[in-house]
């Protein structure tokens, strides 16, 4: 699923990076993306551009405009109806294994993976082995044997909820992989 910032990002079709600004946050946080969505700004919004209103629905991640020429009073400003991203980061969630103070911007499977490898399961003396096993520490209550392999999939989909939705019948379905499935054989207002 992606995040409402993407959604808009893409829909807006943003010709380069130079609208996206970064910005330094007081915490740590762990970036899995090359490019920092979760604090943006739309850099043009002077007065004498076009005046858009922006509708979105972030779940349908659809955006639909209706413009007017400059000379007109404007109905708003595109800045004005974006929400803050610093004020609401969406899709961020604290890492809760061993007490890590790490924020986490991608709560993908595999961005929770790689969080866990690079800060987690990096021990010297036991270098990375996907078929390696041991022991889910997320909120240090958890405690199930796996692979850790799998441990970006458990945190994700268990710990997280991280799930996507039937784009039909709107149930929530898990994981993407089960999506096809679900459309093929199970959902009552398939195609």
């Amino acid at each position: 699923m992606r995040s409402s910032y993407q959604c808009l990002l893409q829909s807006l079709a943003l010709p380069s990076t130079e609208h996206i600004h970064s910005r330094s946050f007081p915490f740590p946080m762990h970036h899995n993306s090359a490019l920092n969505l979760s604090a943006w700004r739309h850099a043009d919004s002077s007065p004498s551009m076009c005046r858009t209103q922006l509708h979105y629905d972030i779940q349908e991640c659809s955006i639909a405009t209706t413009s007017s020429p400059s000379p007109s009073p404007p109905v708003h400003q595109t800045s004005d109806l974006l929400p803050d991203p610093a004020a609401e980061p969406l899709y961020l969630a604290n890492c809760e294994w061993n007490d890590c103070p790490i924020l986490l911007d991608d709560t993908s499977p595999a961005g929770i993976q790689r969080h866990l490898r690079e800060w987690h399961l990096n021990d010297p003396q036991h270098p990375w082995n996907k078929s390696r096993r041991g022991h889910c520490q997320w909120a240090g209550s958890c405690g199930k044997e796996m692979a850790y392999a799998s441990f970006g999939k458990h945190v994700s989909y268990v710990h997280l909820r991280h799930s996507i939705r039937c784009p039909y019948c709107h149930r929530d379905i898990g994981r993407a992989g089960l999506l096809p499935l679900h459309v093929r054989r199970y959902c009552p207002r398939a195609p």
